[in-house]
């Protein structure tokens, strides 16, 4: 409602400003007699030369006009304007009332222009601001027939209702062709007195002008009740400072209890340009610490399990109530007045909704914002108990969430992160240490395979495997993949390193597959929140282009990264155990030297 009654006030006081073109032929007549009539009634007709004076922009040295306008749905607007020239400056009084189906919006403005610019008042609830700017007062806007000056040959003159009308009266404002559907001119002695225009088109469809002349009164607020724009904010301006996180700030929260601090917490608070999140450390005086990644999609928060160790869960909360408490107050301008003494806004009695389904009643609450328009400080009190919330460091502030080797993931992945986490950029640097076991019904081990195989990166890929067979057989073996053909080193007979060129199952891919066989099955498994791993069951493998049938299967993820699984199956009263560790810190490898 609001945005219309904006919008209104533009209309009404623009007077119907619309595209067209000229369609009335130009008539003028000073005859008494209409229609072959006798009757005689008042004349007050003009020559091209005393309208144009009429409509020249020097009237405006002493003018008042009331104006009148009616539209739909019983919408109506009054508005007042009075223009005085005074001590080499123009003195402008706007004040109008909106009515719109049932509801009413007031606004009122003073204007002070000269050659250098404006001064301007506005009232608002919290009192009259005053601004300045280089602009001028828009007096064509306001006084719209100042522009039928040189149009004298558009209109006729009536001598039955002693007016002068126009049909799509086309004229030109700001270098931009607009029209009048009807415009009704009245003078006396030689002064445009009423202006009628109508046009069934527009929400206020007929506007009418009442002029007087020698009568323009223009008083300004007293000191006491104005406020410089550059000592407060605007609407806008609260709207801007209250909507959203301010990137790179320090905020801190005292909890005071009978004017006693009993409690605080301070956020630092950033954003990610990298995640496109915002990053907020949170300490209290408990001496706890919590991070939390804030993005419009999904969010997480981050708990401190120990030293060097922390737990990353999926946070659902509402973050203005739960981290800033002062972004509440974004739709609450109206509430405040500005306080000139505390240089502060202040509510009292202000409720204010807490989420979407509760509110809370305050007794006062207190915003003082910086230079920049920014909030400073906020107060809220209710009772014994105040909450002064205190915002600094803005543009400076960094958030660093804790190393992922440290967080342990107790959230669901998506179908996007699982497939990150099986990217084959993350495999370059890595060691799996992996064992396939197989035990007897009565808990013997039956076969038992074992190896540690390290991939290392570098100018190429250089891969040490270690296996173990039955828990007996040592078998060494280096791939060097950075030459052409590859080779690979082994222990001879005599116990001394040799190398061959290697023309065998390539080993690097070998060791992706044991990993990478995961990768399409996001939908066969079931994230299990206690235990922070995936499960599936009844899972079907294709394992170096074996297709193997699992009984069960998990995984396990750190940092967005697969560190753990296993797999196992019965088969015939036997056991089969599989399961990998993956660590992936990089290797150091140098290759043995041959005898």
């Amino acid at each position: 409602m609001k945005k219309f009654f904006m919008t209104i006030v533009v209309l009404a006081a623009a007077l119907f400003l619309f595209t067209g073109c000229f369609k009335t032929p130009p008539k003028n007549t000073d005859d008494a007699q209409q229609n072959g009539t006798t009757e005689t009634v008042v004349s007050n007709t003009v020559t091209a030369e005393e309208w144009d004076s009429a409509f020249d922009k020097s009237i405006l040295s002493d003018i008042a006009c009331n104006v009148i306008g009616l539209g739909a749905e019983d919408g109506r607007v009054e508005l007042s304007i009075s223009a005085k020239a005074e001590n080499g400056a123009m003195l402008y009084h706007l004040k109008n009332t909106i009515s719109y189906a049932g509801n009413t919006d007031e606004n009122e403005e003073i204007w002070i222009s000269d050659e250098n610019g404006s001064v301007y008042y506005r009232k608002y609830a919290q009192g009259w601001i005053r601004n300045t700017a280089q602009t001028q007062f828009p007096a064509e806007d306001n006084f719209p027939f100042l522009l039928f000056k040189g149009h004298y040959s558009s209109f006729a003159y009536d001598a039955a209702t002693d007016s002068y009308s126009s049909d799509d009266l086309s004229v030109v404002l700001n270098n931009q062709p607009i029209t009048y559907s009807q415009v009704t001119v009245k003078f006396s002695d030689k002064r445009a007195t009423f202006v009628k225009i109508f046009n069934e088109d527009e929400a206020i469809q007929t506007a009418e002008y009442t002029i007087s002349y020698g009568n323009a009164s223009v008083t300004l607020p007293a000191d006491e009740d104005v406020t410089d724009a550059a000592a407060t904010v605007s609407e806008d301006e609260w709207q801007t400072a209250f909507s959203s996180f301010f990137r790179n700030h320090t905020f801190t929260s005292a909890f005071f209890q009978n004017g006693q601090q009993v409690a605080y917490s301070t956020k630092n608070i950033a954003f990610d340009e990298i995640r496109q999140a915002w990053l907020i450390d949170v300490v209290s005086s408990l001496d706890s610490e919590t991070f939390y990644e804030v993005t419009p999609e999904i969010s997480f928060i981050y708990l401190k399990t120990g030293e060097n160790s922390w737990l990353k869960e999926i946070y659902t909360r509402g973050f203005n109530y739960d981290f800033c408490y002062y972004l509440l107050l974004a739709d609450y301008y109206d509430l405040f007045r500005y306080d000139k003494e505390q240089k502060a806004f202040v509510a009292e009695n202000a409720e204010i909704s807490l989420n979407g389904n509760s509110s809370e009643t305050f007794e006062s609450i207190k915003v003082v914002f910086d230079n920049a328009k920014r909030p400073q400080s906020v107060s809220f009190s209710s009772g014994e108990f105040t909450v002064t919330e205190t915002m600094s460091e803005y543009g400076t502030v960094t958030v660093t969430l804790p190393p992922e080797d440290e967080i342990t993931a107790n959230i669901a992945m998506s179908s996007a992160q699982w497939a990150a986490a099986f990217d084959e950029s993350n495999f370059t640097d890595f060691t799996l240490s992996l064992t396939d076991e197989t035990t007897s019904s009565v808990g013997s081990v039956t076969a038992q395979y074992s190896e540690n195989a390290v991939m290392s990166s570098g100018s190429g890929k250089i891969i040490r495997s270690v296996t173990y067979i039955d828990g007996s057989r040592n078998s060494e073996k280096y791939y060097d993949y950075t030459v052409t053909p590859p080779e690979y080193y082994y222990v001879n007979a005599e116990s001394n390193w040799e190398s061959a060129e290697y023309d065998g199952e390539n080993f690097s891919e070998y060791l992706l597959s044991q990993i990478l066989v995961f990768k399409d099955l996001y939908d066969s498994f079931v994230y299990d929140p206690d235990a922070g791993t995936y499960l599936a069951e009844n899972i079907t493998l294709n394992r170096g282009g074996e297709v193997i049938a699992f009984d069960s299967a998990e995984l396990e993820f750190s940092g967005g990264k697969l560190v753990y699984f296993r797999l196992s199956k019965v088969n015939g009263g036997q056991k089969n155990l599989i399961e990998a560790f993956i660590d992936y810190d990089k290797p150091n490898l140098k290759l043995p030297v041959t005898a």
